[in-house]
């Protein structure tokens, strides 16, 4: 019996995601290199760049909102408005 639960990003499953990743960034790899170098990009690879690059997203946004509270303390308006339009492109991410 099929599951007709919903799934999250547009329907497809987080292993078909991660394949998709994968596949892009054996793209990218062969673009930049010439060659296409399937055997030293593995899934796992793709795994621990795609969490490596949401821990440090998430922790450039930690850094903005610290500098935003301080701009607040400040009240630097100008200061506000620039951080929160970074934080906001970040956050678009």
């Amino acid at each position: 019996m099929k599951n007709n639960r919903p799934r999250p990003y547009k329907s497809r499953s987080y292993n078909e995601i991660l394949k998709s990743m994968h596949n892009r960034s054996l793209k990218k790899e062969e673009n930049e290199k010439g060659k296409y170098r399937n055997k030293t990009l593995s899934i796992v690879d793709t795994y621990m760049e795609s969490v490596l690059e949401k821990a440090l997203l998430n922790r450039k946004l930690e850094l903005l909102e610290i500098k935003i509270d301080a701009a607040l303390d400040a009240k630097d308006k100008a200061l506000f408005l620039e951080l929160s339009a970074q934080y906001e492109k970040l956050k678009q991410q």
